[in-house]
């Protein structure tokens, strides 16, 4: 009788072991599948080619530094989606024209998702469907490429109440 009440209670704290590592077990998996699904978790789009290229980007932005143009970014907000314009002018305040160049822009909680466009396609602005914190890259450059301009500016975009 002794031996078949210790081989049972052996049976049960073996079994609750094996049940608490099973546990954690499951529990790492589920973390796992959370944190590869979650997409307000991301790396920076084109993080290693900026890294790679880092030289090349200060002497852009030196470059840019000393052409004198300033990005001035309007936020015009409305009820579902708010309108995002811009206007480059030059070191005397006159409007940079004509503008060619690309604009890659994404919102700080989808960093997976970039918005990418040529300047050019969207002189008017762009809708933004999200409100929050967006980061904006311009590269632009004059019509006869003469000219090459780097900017970034992180932007708050708000709804109309």
């Amino acid at each position: 009788m002794k031996n078949e009440t210790n081989g049972f209670a052996a049976f049960k704290w073996g079994l609750f072991v094996v049940l608490l590592l099973a546990s954690q077990v499951a529990i790492g998996v589920a973390a796992i599948v959370l944190a590869g699904s979650d997409p307000t978790v991301a790396v920076v789009p084109g993080y290693h080619k900026k890294a790679l290229m880092w030289d090349e980007s200060v002497q852009l932005r030196q470059n840019s530094q000393e052409l004198g143009w300033k990005v001035e970014l309007r936020v015009l907000p409305g009820l579902n989606s708010s309108r995002l314009q811009w206007t480059v002018t030059d070191r005397e305040g006159d409007e940079v024209d004509p503008l060619h160049g690309r604009v890659v822009m994404f919102h700080h909680a989808r960093a997976s998702e970039p918005i990418e466009f040529r300047i050019e396609d969207k002189l008017d602005g762009i809708d933004l469907d999200r409100a929050g914190y967006w980061q904006v890259e311009m590269t632009l450059d004059t019509n006869d490429a003469s000219k090459r301009f780097f900017d970034s500016k992180l932007i708050d975009v708000k709804r109309a109440t």
